[in-house]
């Protein structure tokens, strides 16, 4: 599976820069890329068939989950994000 038809893991939690911080130090997500959208949703590319890993690391470190899911990553998405515009739809992961 190519980078660019991954789904993306989206994550709610009480702490995104520890949750981001816990998802770095896996190695399962070595290929993933873990972002903090500007709401303060932890977005990780590649990620969104390891979800139950994901909210299992992030549990571990001591951070609440308050909401997990998956959204595809479009070559829309990946457009906008390569060209640094902004996505009008809601859905958009970047």
């Amino acid at each position: 599976m190519t980078r660019l038809n991954r789904e993306v893991a989206v994550l709610r939690t009480s702490d995104a820069v520890r949750a981001r911080e816990a998802l770095l130090g896996d190695p399962l997500l070595a290929d993933a890329d873990i972002r903090i959208d500007p709401d303060g949703t932890v977005l990780v590319q590649g990620g969104g068939d390891r979800t139950g890993a994901l909210c299992r690391r992030v549990v571990e470190s001591g951070v609440e989950v308050h909401m997990l899911g998956t959204q595809a990553f479009t070559l829309e998405d990946h457009f906008i994000q390569m060209t640094g515009g902004s996505n009008h739809a809601e859905s958009a992961a970047y």
